[in-house]
């Protein structure tokens, strides 16, 4: 998902609670969330900025970022909204996060406002259940580690077996692989019988050395034999 300022069609024309279509203004959710925000008594993004000692965006950034979104024609720009508004300098919070996304990872991920935010949301969440280890105090795991005195998520994936199961597959994966590489390398060796009777015995031959693979048997089609065959199709 790409965070920007910018709003696709079908937020501008939003419905009512019953399904019905919205009218005037109320159909937009920009004039929604400055709605919410201004009942809710929001704070700014640059006052939430200063409360948790995050460097706020200055009006020049937050326009510079309005500043590439393309307004549709005859419509005021997105900047010259935010200056005539006073926005660029007290931003509505949702807006800001926004713009804070699209200034410091053109959209890719939130900025630190919005990160610090929704991640303090998902702490308090976990510290206000009944069964979080979080509620006790002085907690420590008592799970074994590798590592006396910690306990890290590599110890956990461990005592689950996650971790051993998730090498062992690697291992058989790789060998596989080279495995199928090595019959592969075969069949090219083989592959100068001219006859199309010939090329379709190999690539049956190559289908049969996979299913071995794949039950985990090496393949017991060797070059030697494949060379013999080929040349017993030659001289026929």
């Amino acid at each position: 998902m790409n965070q920007s300022t910018k709003l696709v069609n079908p937020l501008f024309t939003l419905k009512t609670s019953t399904g019905q279509p919205e009218v005037g203004l109320g159909a937009m959710l920009a004039v929604r969330n400055l709605l919410r925000g201004y009942l809710l008594r929001m704070p700014t993004g640059q006052a939430v900025a200063k409360a948790i000692k995050i460097k706020p965006l200055t009006a020049k950034q937050l326009e510079a970022v309005a500043s590439k979104v393309i307004s549709p024609p005859g419509k005021e720009s997105q900047v010259d909204v935010l200056r005539s508004s006073g926005f660029s300098k007290r931003t509505p919070l949702w807006y800001y996060i926004l713009a804070e996304a699209a200034f410091h990872a053109k959209g890719r991920h939130l900025g630190p406002v919005g990160s610090t935010l929704i991640a303090e949301v998902l702490i308090g969440l976990v510290e206000k259940s009944e069964n979080s280890i979080l509620r006790t105090q002085f907690w420590a795991p008592t799970l074994p580690s590798t590592k006396k005195g910690t306990f890290t998520l590599a110890d956990l994936l461990r005592f689950a077996d996650v971790l051993q199961v998730t090498t062992h597959l690697t291992q058989r994966v790789a060998t596989w692989k080279v495995e199928l590489f090595a019959n592969r390398l075969k069949a090219q060796a083989c592959g100068f019988a001219p006859a199309p009777p010939q090329l379709t015995e190999l690539q049956q031959g190559i289908m049969e050395g996979q299913s071995r693979i794949k039950d985990g048997r090496s393949s017991a089609w060797s070059l030697n034999a494949c060379m013999k065959r080929n040349s017993a199709y030659s001289h026929n």
